[in-house]
């Protein structure tokens, strides 16, 4: 039987409605008190967790000391000879599960002060061997410090005089840091007295107790050259006894450029510039840093000709990079990165190490504006020879280059391809499409600079044919061509420095180069 039966209807709802309402607030109290256990599970676990955690923290602490105090041993255990500047990493070494490293160091320490003989100090001679162990693994150094013991070793007396001190040799890179891991080797010059060592992370090699005299110091390893480009570095360090000596050199990884060459010229047929392809005889790159100077190189041709490419080697990687320009002598060069003529080689560029850098836009050589006549004709068969002009003095950079022919319309140019050349230095300029040899663009590049220049040809004079030469002097400055080139005569009857009988070989006879 219904126990609402016999109610009023109104009476059955609200009773009905009050039921379930009881029933979802005994849910939701369920659900709290869930969580409340739930938290206070966690924190139980979580304090249990720390519990073990520190556990193994300090379990893993103690095994690291163990392995510590084992290295300490095993270094006292060594010869004294062998211990100055011992380094080494061992490991890694599986103790429970765990796997942990071993680093062994040892290094001269100075009585006067306490401190360590290096390439930032210079008092104090080196007294006792310092013998560092430390320990590390996945915990010990991540979640704690490292574990690391010191002690002191005093060497006998035959490892360190009373004569003795300490040369330390400091490599710095490109960016004047330390440079890591570099041979470093010296060798007395009195006594027979040699070592090698590496330089360890602040780029010190720290040489200690070394007899009082004077070291060659020699730095070498492959790929890796000074400012001045040498693979190979020799200096000397001279040592006092009692003191210690620390020498700085600069060595990084070297740097290669290939530098290509182009022209451009006006062809007055046509009244348009015209570009082309070039070729030099020599390549300089100029950097403050450098030591004397701009480096020259030269093309690998044999006999020497002049190439459309020619590759630097062993550069040192300045960080301001270097200019490069064509030609051996630095008044060939425009100074300027706004001329063509002198192109900027970027550290970024040189800072690939390891890689060889090749530039993607040619160093100019201006078209060389000069045209050969006799009289009113234009000569196409002369001989010229261009000599740069350069300050008088001892030790003035010479740069002479000949040509073979100059041509009626074009100007300045060479013999063609497959002529028998009399002359080394013949060839700095190429003939234009379509003459005898083979069909080459012509090429009046020269490099940058005021040329003194000569021009000769075995013309007829009274129907006998007779040497002429006569001279001038080009500014040869323009990286775009010059419309209006300088002209030399030929004739017999010009005015000015015309010889006759003679030829721009004969050394004799050139006179002073007009400014």
């Amino acid at each position: 039987m219904n126990r609402d039966s016999g109610l009023p209807l109104l009476t059955v709802l609200k009773r009905r409605c009050f039921s379930r309402d009881q029933a979802g607030f005994a849910l939701i109290e369920a659900i709290a008190a869930a969580a409340v256990l739930a938290f206070l599970a966690l924190g139980v676990l979580a304090g249990l967790d720390g519990a073990a955690s520190s556990t193994g923290r300090e379990k893993a602490r103690s095994v690291a000391s163990a392995l510590a105090e084992q290295d300490q041993e095993r270094l006292h255990a060594m010869r004294a000879i062998d211990l100055p500047e011992y380094r080494e990493t061992r490991g890694p070494e599986n103790v429970g599960g765990i796997d942990y490293t071993i680093v062994s160091e040892v290094d001269w320490i100075s009585d006067a002060d306490g401190g360590t003989p290096s390439c930032t100090s210079t008092a104090g001679r080196a007294d006792y061997l310092r013998l560092r162990s430390t320990v590390t693994s996945n915990t010990v150094g991540a979640q704690t410090p490292p574990v690391r013991i010191d002690s002191l070793v005093a060497p006998p007396i035959s490892t360190a005089g009373g004569n003795n001190g300490t040369l330390a040799v400091q490599v710095k890179n490109r960016l004047g840091l330390g440079e890591p891991g570099v041979p470093v080797s010296i060798a007395g010059t009195l006594a027979a007295y040699s070592q090698t060592k590496t330089t360890n992370a602040t780029g010190c090699a720290v040489f200690a107790p070394v007899p009082g005299q004077t070291y060659n110091i020699k730095l070498e390893k492959p790929r890796w050259v000074d400012p001045g480009g040498n693979p190979v570095v020799n200096t000397t360090g001279a040592v006092s006894p009692g003191s210690t000596t620390v020498t700085s050199l600069v060595y990084d990884e070297r740097a290669q450029v290939t530098t290509a060459f182009d022209t451009r010229y006006y062809n007055p047929a046509s009244a348009t510039y015209v570009p082309a392809p070039s070729r030099a005889w020599s390549l300089s790159l100029s950097n403050s840093g450098l030591p004397i100077g701009p480096r020259v190189f030269a093309g690998t041709a044999s006999p020497p000709a002049p190439q459309a490419t020619i590759t630097a080697t062993n550069l040192f990687p300045f960080q301001t990079g270097y200019g490069v320009y064509a030609g051996k002598c630095v008044e060939e060069s425009p100074d300027t990165p706004l001329n063509q003529a002198w192109a900027a080689v970027n550290a970024r560029q040189l800072s690939e190490k390891g890689v060889d850098y090749i530039r993607t836009a040619p160093v100019r050589l201006p078209a060389l504006p000069l045209r050969i006549k006799d009289g009113g004709a234009w000569l196409g068969s002369a001989n010229v020879v261009a000599k740069l002009v350069v300050p008088a003095g001892p030790g003035a950079c010479v740069e002479t280059l000949a040509s073979a022919e100059a041509d009626t319309t074009w100007g300045l140019q060479s013999y063609p391809t497959g002529r028998a050349l009399s002359n080394a230095l013949v060839g700095f300029v190429t003939k234009k499409p379509g003459t005898i040899g083979g069909a080459v663009e012509f090429d009046p590049g020269l490099p940058f600079g005021t040329w003194q220049i000569c021009a000769d040809a075995r013309l007829k004079e009274g129907g006998i044919f007779k040497n002429r030469r006569n001279f001038g002097t080009v500014k040869n400055t323009s990286p775009d061509g010059d419309p209006t080139p300088d002209e030399l005569d030929l004739n017999w009857s010009a005015a000015g420095t015309l010889q006759k009988n003679s030829k721009c070989s004969d050394a004799s006879g050139w006179p002073a180069p007009t400014p």
